[in-house]
């Protein structure tokens, strides 16, 4: 720790000393944050962390929209499918990938989603289980290892038309999950790429389109 630092970690602790005397005993965490002044060193201090807990890894603002390869969320559907650099079948190790972009009801994307070729269950601890490895590993090779990370699923675990993600990273506003499927008896690895922010706005208004079409529908009986 350099002088610097310990001189300002130094007035720091001797200002929660000081300020504890006029402290409200009733204030607490967020609600005595917000009773300091704006230019507080305490408040300046306490905002920082918690940006620091939300987003552990501190994953700059450019690496939380970037979904892939140059792809960024909130590009507009004209705009991701004649990228150049943008490819429907992608290679990610020894295997090959599908890419599936997602667009909310404004037609930016929000979602991308990463998908191995299925195999059937005779495959399903080699084949799928090495291409779930080959993304897990790859991701980790650049984010370190998940903030989730559980064993891979056990084949009788698997249930029709769901995916599974054993590993997650939370990148501030980027999610990454990376997990395997079954459809129609035949599994896949696959890895979800998103806005949280904007897959939140996209539930929203989902849900709010499937309320008004049941207070619709319901008005014909």
């Amino acid at each position: 720790m350099s002088n610097k630092e310990l001189f300002f970690l130094t007035a720091i602790l001797l200002s929660v000393v000081v300020g504890c005397k006029n402290k409200p005993t009733s204030l607490t965490g967020q609600a005595y944050r917000d009773s300091l002044s704006e230019d507080s060193s305490i408040k300046v201090y306490m905002d920082r962390r918690m940006t620091e807990l939300k987003n552990p890894r501190n994953v700059d603002s450019i690496e939380q929209r970037k979904a892939y390869g140059n792809l960024r969320f909130g590009m507009k559907s004209k705009q991701v499918v004649f990228n150049k650099t943008y490819n429907y079948i992608e290679d990610i190790g020894r295997w090959k990938y599908m890419l599936s972009p997602t667009f909310d009801h404004l037609d930016s994307l929000y979602l991308l989603q990463i998908e191995s070729y299925s195999s059937t269950a005779n495959y399903y601890d080699t084949d799928v289980r090495d291409q779930y490895l080959t993304l897990r590993y790859t991701i980790a090779e650049k984010f370190g290892q998940p903030d989730v990370g559980n064993a891979y699923p056990s084949f009788l675990s698997m249930e029709p038309k769901r995916i599974q993600f054993p590993s997650v990273w939370t990148l501030g506003d980027k999610i990454i999950k990376v997990g395997v499927g079954e459809t129609e008896h035949r599994y896949y690895a696959c890895c979800w790429i998103y806005s949280d922010k904007m897959k939140t706005r996209v539930d929203d208004y989902e849900s709010q389109e499937s309320n008004k079409k049941i207070s619709t529908d319901k008005e014909k009986f």
